[in-house]
């Protein structure tokens, strides 16, 4: 996982979907980059895909490798360090549910 996310995440109250939304945005940056790329276009963002009509398919392939990616980020989060003890019990939930359906 990128340093800066972690940072990110061990700065908020809420490492676990801050840790998934970080990682979601640069994985679907990454993969539309990838997508830009092989149609010869410059694209960031998931957003200029979808405004530019690029494939649904080529679209929904790169945002279930970037909804993978983040995951998989978010479920390895250290909730051990939050101070705030309701705070650290919601976020293991949230981690321990995101482990069980990687699972699934």
């Amino acid at each position: 996982m990128n340093t800066n996310i972690s940072k990110l995440a061990d700065a908020t109250n809420q490492p676990v979907i801050t840790t998934f939304a970080a990682a979601f945005l640069n994985a679907s940056e990454n993969e539309v980059r990838k997508i830009a790329r092989a149609r010869g276009k410059k694209y960031k963002s998931l957003t200029s895909v979808l405004n530019r009509k690029v494939s649904m398919e080529a679209i929904s392939a790169a945002t279930k490798i970037a909804i993978r990616q983040a995951l998989y980020a978010s479920a390895c989060v250290d909730t051990t360090k939050i101070p705030d003890a309701s705070a650290r019990l919601r976020e293991e939930n949230l981690r321990h549910s995101i482990n069980n359906y990687l699972q699934s």
